[in-house]
């Protein structure tokens, strides 16, 4: 059953401003990421095509032993002959999502775990929340391409807390869901994704991805 959370800790109310800070002075200048989080725009392969994102994230450390990542926005990159990608905007964010939640990327492009994590049935593991916004919506840039980011003002977001730790018999990282649950305060509505905005910085209205939270028990 999805859980609902009234009450959150301060770093979740932290990161949950990130999705509703438009231009709040507690912001760091050009970016949605509240003060204090860490930044990287990355690259994504997604499909048959390069996309770029910005992430919004925290490492764990020994004052907060849970970790936080989100995607703030993202667009495909352009090239000469365009790259043709037939997927929906939901494989494209689901996929990416499936790329940074993975050991390998927290440990290698964020650099937030080391090598390997303690073996499953330490006491104490530490955590990594990702924060899925449930709202997006879409700008037209100079360059032809969609901007899609996440919708702001307290709209819903889909968190899933995960616990990482090396299984010493099959020799892999186990990733295991510890719990999940909505934020925010208000849904967009279901229905078909509007059209792509025609003219330069003109953005569409709010629509709505699956998240995680749609299908977990």
């Amino acid at each position: 059953m999805k859980k609902i959370k009234n009450f959150i800790s301060i770093a979740m109310f932290t990161m949950l401003t990130f999705f509703a800070m438009n231009n709040n002075a507690n912001a760091q200048e050009g970016t949605l990421c509240p003060e204090g989080y860490l930044i990287k725009t990355v690259t994504l392969w997604v499909g048959n095509c390069e996309y770029e994102a910005e992430l919004c994230y925290s490492c764990p450390s020994l004052t907060n032993p849970e970790g936080h990542v989100a995607i703030v926005w993202f667009k495909k990159i352009p090239t000469v002959p365009e790259c043709i990608n037939n997927m929906t905007t939901q494989e494209i964010i689901d996929n990416m999502h499936l790329q940074i939640r993975s050991y390998i990327y927290l440990r290698n492009v964020l650099e937030c775990v080391p090598i390997l994590p303690p073996p499953c049935g330490t006491p104490g593991l530490k955590k990594h929340s990702f924060f899925q916004s449930v709202c997006w919506q879409k700008t037209m840039q100079p360059d032809s391409t969609m901007k899609y980011e996440a919708c702001a003002s307290g709209s819903n977001i889909c968190v899933v807390i995960y616990e990482y730790c090396w299984d010493p018999v099959l020799q892999i990282v186990r990733a295991n869901i510890l719990e999940h649950y909505i934020l925010g305060f208000f849904d967009c509505p279901f229905g078909p994704e509007p059209l792509d905005p025609v003219i330069v910085g003109q953005t569409n209205s709010c629509f709505r991805l699956s998240t995680p939270c749609d299908f977990l028990e």
